[in-house]
């Protein structure tokens, strides 16, 4: 048939209407073919003008909400207008008008039970079924005390004709829609299938992606293994240079700074430059030492943070006695200009010790014999700060900015030929920042440079 051969065309594009959008167009589209077909044999039989006029309305009705559908793409006003029409005005109306139970419209009501079971909502099904139950009943039993009420045939050819073409009418409509239907839900199947199969192959990939993952994780683990020997290794490796280097430096530190303190008992000049030789070198090898043991402990988290109350002009003093013999070798004075404040913080003593030891020794490594270095401690608000001023130097703004903003290693000779690891200054702003403090700096070209370390302070009297 036609109607099945152009299921797609009468139905709608199944990629602009759903399963149960597209059966209701079939629906009305059908009903509005049925009325028609209807309509011409009602007219051949002569039958009552109401029928005929119930028809061509039904017709002209289901053909303009067929029309409204497919260009609106709306169901819900399609449905609730059409079945309602055909329940609450057509039954009755075609019953009584169209020869009751003798005539052919009995035949009707199984296809419209049928149409609005599958092709309309299920709030519409709950409601228009009954009621169409309801009206059949109430249409039987009104019949049957009021047959005068009944609009008869003519003839009783006019009703077996009737009869015959509407059940053939019926049944070929029961059979047109069920075929739309069953082909509906078959298009329906095998879209199904076709996104079950993609969905197969998606399964698939992501499986072999997941194996895939488990043979990268089982890699990590056989890396990380690997990277935690490693670790052990350099765990164990600057354990020695903890343990087994840092004694025999303080000794050699030791006795080296017995010979400078009595050097004028060394009447060999080139002895005296020997002996300050071996002493820079040494106390430069210890100062790495000590940096590496730090920078190590910082980077596998082994550093323990415990603040305490802590008297900064005390640790100052503790740290300049510490660097006095490098000051004295490039005849530097160190100055501490105390101030009223009490410069008390809560801070890691081994931390703070660290950043005034490294920021000490980096002033004097860059000022010039006959130089000063000048400190300061200044409680302001919240915040203590030890500001280390030089006469060196200085440092270029482009060189000041990568050294506070990057915890890049940057080293440079100092004004003897010092040399360096970059760690120390890495790690006093690390230090600084694990103590909710900061460095800071402020540096001109020959003119020298103040670093600044700011701590939290606390009200200690």
């Amino acid at each position: 048939m036609q109607i099945l051969n152009n299921i797609k065309f009468i139905t709608g594009d199944p990629d602009e209407f759903d399963l149960q959008h597209r059966i209701l167009n079939a629906s009305i589209f059908g009903a509005a073919v049925l009325n028609a077909v209807v309509f011409i044999m009602n007219m051949i039989l002569q039958l009552y003008w109401l029928v005929n006029l119930m028809d061509l309305i039904a017709f002209v009705l289901f053909s303009v909400l067929y029309i409204y559908s497919r260009i609106t793409k709306k169901s819900k006003p399609v449905e609730i207008i059409a079945f309602g029409f055909v329940v609450l005005v057509l039954t009755p109306i075609m019953w009584f008008a169209n020869g009751g139970s003798n005539s052919s419209f009995q035949y009707y009501i199984p296809l419209i039970i049928i149409g609005i079971h599958v092709a309309a909502s299920r709030n519409v099904r709950r409601v228009l079924l009954p009621l169409l139950i309801i009206i059949s009943v109430l249409l039987i039993v009104i019949e049957y005390f009021h047959p005068e009420l009944v609009i008869g045939y003519d003839s009783r050819f006019d009703r077996y004709v009737d009869l015959m073409s509407g059940l053939f009418i019926s049944l070929t409509g029961i059979y047109i829609f069920a075929n739309i239907y069953f082909n509906q839900v078959v298009e329906a199947n095998q879209k199904l299938l076709v996104k079950n199969e993609r969905l197969k192959q998606i399964r698939e990939e992501l499986f072999a992606y997941q194996e895939k993952i488990k043979q990268q994780n089982i890699e990590l683990e056989e890396k990380a293994r690997s990277l935690q020997d490693l670790n052990k290794t350099k765990d164990l490796f600057l354990s020695i240079i903890s343990h087994d280097l840092r004694s025999p430096f303080n000794s050699l530190l030791g006795l080296t700074e017995i010979l400078i303190l009595n050097k004028e008992k060394i009447k060999n000049p080139e002895m005296l430059k020997l002996i300050d030789a071996i002493h820079e070198s040494a106390e430069h090898a210890y100062k790495l030492v000590l940096n590496l043991l730090e920078w190590s402990r910082l980077q596998s988290n082994r550093i323990e943070y415990s603040p305490v109350v802590l008297n900064l002009k005390k640790i100052i003093y503790t740290n300049i006695e510490l660097t006095k013999i490098q000051a004295r070798n490039k005849n530097i004075n160190i100055i501490f200009e105390e101030s009223r404040d009490s410069c008390y913080v809560n801070a890691d003593e081994n931390m703070v010790n660290t950043i005034i030891r490294n920021l000490l020794s980096n002033a004097i490594k860059y000022t010039r014999s006959g130089g000063k270095i000048t400190i300061r401690c200044e409680c302001e608000k919240d915040f203590c700060t030890v500001n280390i001023t030089d006469t060196g130097i200085g440092i270029s703004e482009k060189m000041l900015t990568q050294i506070l903003e990057s915890n890049t290693q940057m080293s440079s000779k100092g004004t003897s030929g010092e040399i360096g690891t970059g760690l120390g200054l890495v790690l006093c702003k690390e230090f600084a920042r694990l103590n909710k403090g900061k460095i800071s700096a402020v540096s001109e070209i020959n003119k020298g440079s103040t670093f600044s370390l700011s701590l939290p302070a606390i009200s200690y009297e």
